[in-house]
């Protein structure tokens, strides 16, 4: 069975690539501290998808299509 923060990630990574949830499921373990040192080591390809990932959890979160 899987908890709420389970399930509330799964929701969110409702219309992403394969690539996209994954960075983001990944970015959702980081505390605010660590961020920015886990974003630096992230290639251009990574953070386009987290950037991606990160609007289209946003619209879901607000029941909006993406």
């Amino acid at each position: 069975m899987m908890n709420k923060r389970e399930i509330s990630c799964r929701s969110n990574t409702q219309g992403m690539n394969e690539e996209e949830e994954e960075i983001w499921n990944e970015s959702q373990t980081i505390s605010g501290g660590e961020f920015l040192d886990w974003w630096e080591v992230l290639n251009e390809e990574e953070k386009l998808a987290w950037t991606s990932a990160k609007e289209k959890a946003k619209l879901s979160s607000q029941g909006k299509p993406y």
